[in-house]
């Protein structure tokens, strides 16, 4: 079971976004799912998983750190 280090739930009307930053087995990764909600049942969902990186120079001033 991962351990899950920072969370961020976003609702707005019939959407969530969750962004998840989750270590498991020793390995960190940063997870974000985008759910549509209809009539109380999931409609859609889509999830995203990355590996922690440093931002490139020329973004950096955008980074926002979970």
């Amino acid at each position: 079971m991962p351990n899950v280090l920072e969370y961020r739930l976003t609702l707005s009307g019939d959407f969530a976004v969750a962004e998840r930053m989750v270590e498991y087995g020793g390995n960190r990764s940063y997870n974000t799912a985008i759910t549509e909600m209809e009539d109380g049942k999931v409609k859609w969902a889509r999830q995203y998983f990355a590996a922690p990186f440093e931002a490139p120079q020329w973004r950096a001033q955008w980074v926002e750190r979970m």
